[in-house]
């Protein structure tokens, strides 16, 4: 039993439950400071700009993967296969 549909179905349940952890502590970010809120705005801005930095750092490597499939470099097993990139296969950005 360890095809690809249970991979598929541990994959889900942990998406779903790191998904729900949210829900869990942003009850204590938001307790008794208002109107301020000063830490759980503290936390989203962190947040906010950890997802700008992943992002970019995404749009960098599969940017730079783009390239090495140009220049003929393999990828190794987990890249494109060879008639993904004569098929004209690129990451989209």
């Amino acid at each position: 039993m360890t095809g690809p549909h249970v991979k598929r179905a541990i994959v889900y349940a942990l998406i779903n439950s790191l998904c729900n952890t949210p829900n869990i502590w942003t009850s204590y970010l938001y307790r008794n400071a208002a109107p301020r809120f000063l830490l759980a705005f503290a936390v989203d801005l962190a947040a906010a700009v950890g997802l700008v930095l992943f992002a970019g750092a995404t749009w960098w490597y599969l940017r730079r993967q783009n390239r090495r499939i140009e220049a003929g470099i393999d990828l190794g097993s987990s890249g494109p296969t060879k008639l993904q990139i004569e098929n004209g296969f690129r990451y989209q950005l």
